[in-house]
């Protein structure tokens, strides 16, 4: 067994043509989407360290723990309201899909007859042929 020079270049010179198209198209794009995405990680992170912070430092300036009563009265009745506006749009919704099914239904109930003497009126031909090819 030889080896030939011509095809150990070739292979060579194939390889390389294939590592520089592979980073030039798979490795860096692939490398800067990842970039991308830390950057914007450690973005989000050095964000929530300033807030951590604000916060800290606003309960340290009121002098209170926790939130005060009357934020928390607040916040209950904001609850409330979104659980009634969530409510009233759940009902209005089904109220919708309802209205809209009787509609589908009664559609359905006007065309019925129609359908059915179509279907009555083709039967004959269709029994007749099939009848002819029985028989022949």
């Amino acid at each position: 067994m030889t080896i030939q020079i011509s095809v150990l270049l070739w292979a060579v010179i194939s390889f390389l043509v294939l590592m520089f198209l592979l980073n030039k198209f798979l490795y860096k794009p692939i490398l800067a989407v990842l970039d991308k995405r830390h950057a914007r990680l450690e973005e989000a992170a050095r964000m929530k360290s300033e807030m951590d912070e604000a916060a800290a430092r606003a309960a340290s300036v009121s002098g209170q723990e926790g939130p005060s009563e009357e934020e928390l009265a607040e916040k209950a009745r904001l609850a409330e309201r979104e659980n009634a506006l969530r409510a009233a749009a759940e009902s209005a919704a089904e109220k919708h899909r309802e209205a809209r099914l009787e509609a589908c239904r009664k559609a359905l109930a006007e065309e019925r007859p129609a359908l059915e003497k179509g279907l009555w009126q083709q039967l004959g031909p269709l029994s007749e042929a099939a009848a002819e090819k029985i028989l022949s």
